[in-house]
Protein backbone atom coordinates (compact mmCIF):
# COMPACT_ATOMS: atom_id res chain seq x y z
CA UNK A 1 0.00 0.00 0.00
CA UNK A 2 1.26 3.46 -1.21
CA UNK A 3 0.13 6.00 1.56
CA UNK A 4 0.81 9.98 -0.36
CA UNK A 5 1.23 12.93 2.59
CA UNK A 6 0.11 16.13 0.93
CA UNK A 7 1.76 18.55 3.56
CA UNK A 8 1.05 22.15 3.62
CA UNK A 9 3.70 23.57 5.99
CA UNK A 10 5.96 21.96 8.62
CA UNK A 11 6.38 23.53 11.70
CA UNK A 12 9.29 21.62 13.70
CA UNK A 13 11.47 18.42 12.42
CA UNK A 14 10.75 16.38 9.22
CA UNK A 15 8.86 12.82 8.52
CA UNK A 16 9.10 10.16 6.54
CA UNK A 17 6.94 7.28 6.68
CA UNK A 18 8.76 4.51 8.10
CA UNK A 19 8.05 1.34 9.21
CA UNK A 20 6.25 1.96 12.46
CA UNK A 21 4.26 5.31 12.41
CA UNK A 22 2.67 6.75 15.00
CA UNK A 23 0.30 9.73 13.94
CA UNK A 24 -0.93 12.25 17.01
CA UNK A 25 -3.51 14.81 16.29
CA UNK A 26 -4.16 16.80 18.47
CA UNK A 27 -5.41 20.65 19.62
CA UNK A 28 -2.87 23.65 20.77
CA UNK A 29 -5.41 24.56 23.32
CA UNK A 30 -7.27 20.85 24.24
CA UNK A 31 -6.83 19.96 28.24
CA UNK A 32 -7.00 16.29 27.06
CA UNK A 33 -4.16 16.04 24.17
CA UNK A 34 -2.05 17.95 27.62
CA UNK A 35 -2.75 15.73 30.26
CA UNK A 36 -3.05 12.32 28.61
CA UNK A 37 -2.07 12.97 25.10
CA UNK A 38 1.12 14.45 25.13
CA UNK A 39 2.39 12.36 28.17
CA UNK A 40 1.11 9.03 26.39
CA UNK A 41 3.00 10.15 23.07
CA UNK A 42 6.38 11.25 24.95
CA UNK A 43 6.05 7.69 26.89
CA UNK A 44 5.82 5.60 23.53
CA UNK A 45 8.29 7.71 21.94
CA UNK A 46 11.14 7.12 24.60
CA UNK A 47 9.98 2.88 25.01
CA UNK A 48 9.87 2.60 21.44
CA UNK A 49 12.61 5.17 19.85
CA UNK A 50 14.82 2.18 19.71
CA UNK A 51 12.81 0.06 17.56
CA UNK A 52 12.09 2.68 14.70
CA UNK A 53 8.94 4.86 16.15
CA UNK A 54 8.18 7.68 13.97
CA UNK A 55 5.90 10.34 15.70
CA UNK A 56 4.32 12.59 13.32
CA UNK A 57 2.07 15.80 15.65
CA UNK A 58 -0.39 17.25 13.89
CA UNK A 59 -1.93 20.27 15.04
CA UNK A 60 -5.91 20.37 13.81
CA UNK A 61 -9.14 22.52 15.00
CA UNK A 62 -12.18 21.39 15.85
CA UNK A 63 -13.50 24.17 17.84
CA UNK A 64 -11.89 27.54 19.19
CA UNK A 65 -10.50 28.17 15.75
CA UNK A 66 -9.41 31.35 16.22
CA UNK A 67 -6.82 29.84 19.24
CA UNK A 68 -5.84 26.97 16.62
CA UNK A 69 -3.54 28.22 14.23
CA UNK A 70 0.01 28.03 12.65
CA UNK A 71 0.73 31.18 14.56
CA UNK A 72 0.05 29.43 17.92
CA UNK A 73 1.14 25.98 17.21
CA UNK A 74 4.59 27.49 16.84
CA UNK A 75 4.48 29.49 19.81
CA UNK A 76 3.80 26.02 21.71
CA UNK A 77 6.74 24.65 19.76
CA UNK A 78 9.08 27.26 20.42
CA UNK A 79 8.25 28.83 23.36
CA UNK A 80 5.56 26.49 25.37
CA UNK A 81 3.29 29.14 25.11
CA UNK A 82 -0.42 28.67 25.53
CA UNK A 83 -3.19 30.66 23.69
CA UNK A 84 -6.51 30.72 25.26
CA UNK A 85 -7.95 28.28 28.06
CA UNK A 86 -6.80 24.97 28.06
Amino acid sequence: MVIQLKIDRVLQGSFALKALNLLFVFQVNCPGCFIYGFPLVNKLHWKYCQSGLNVLGISTAFEDFEYNTAANTELLLTEMKLVGAT
